[in-house]
């Protein structure tokens, strides 16, 4: 079983209107979706943004399907020059921006999980490969990057805040989920990827790229994924 969760309508629905003998059920108001996806069984799952809504839905979703893969998808902002809108980003790793608690000692986006000390999240080595094959063969003329995720519970728009970001943990693009997901599936033991389509670039101030182009950076991901689970 392989588990698909996003945040949004529009970064799931694709999926589930490409899958065979489908079934939903709803779990503390948390839509899965489980059938036949590219010949692999799935579950998809519209998590709801922000990490609070993205952990609780992998934990659900580990508990009552038992993946052994997760894979969060969606739309992201893009830290640094150089990668555009529908560009395609493959984590590596994920680290979570906003968690603080430097006045204790510890570096800055640290978590403290059992007798461990974490900023960066790895993703799954494997899957990784599987998804830079993938995106590699279907979509040949898009620029593919590889590299870190930052998550946090804020839209972080503007050039300056954007640049910041990047600088202080080397991150390639800033979503809102990511982490949160990652940590739950290192704490449990379930291996996880990432793979985020570019909807708003650095170059632009305000939220019109992302409402514009977040159902085609979505779908980019659907073709990506698709992919990965008929070699996989």
């Amino acid at each position: 079983m392989i588990g698909i969760i996003g945040a949004l309508e529009i970064e799931i629905e694709g999926f589930n209107a490409l899958m065979e003998e489908k079934t939903e059920k709803r779990i503390s108001g948390i839509p899965y979706v489980q059938g036949i996806l590219a010949g692999k069984n799935c579950v998809t799952c519209i998590c709801g943004v922000g990490k609070v809504n993205a952990a609780m839905s992998a934990a659900i979703m580990m508990n009552e399907f038992s993946p052994s893969l997760i894979v969060n998808t969606g739309v992201a902002g893009a830290l640094k020059n150089g990668i555009g809108i529908g560009d395609l980003v493959i984590g590596t790793d994920v680290i979570q921006h906003d968690f603080d608690i430097v006045a204790a000692g510890n570096p800055s986006g640290a978590v403290e999980v059992g007798d461990e000390l974490i900023i960066r999240f790895p993703c799954d080595n494997a899957a990784t490969q599987i998804l830079l094959d993938s995106a590699q063969h279907i979509i040949k003329e898009e620029t593919i990057f590889s590299g870190t995720v930052a998550t946090g519970d804020q839209f972080i728009s503007g050039k300056e805040a954007r640049h910041q970001l990047a600088a202080k943990f080397d991150a390639l693009t800033c979503e809102m989920e990511g982490g949160a997901i990652a940590q739950v599936c290192y704490r449990i033991g379930v291996p996880f990827a990432l793979l985020r389509s570019i909807s708003d670039n650095i170059d632009k101030d305000d939220f019109i790229d992302f409402t514009v182009f977040a159902k085609s950076a979505a779908q980019k991901n659907i073709d990506v994924i698709t992919e990965m689970l008929k070699t996989m």
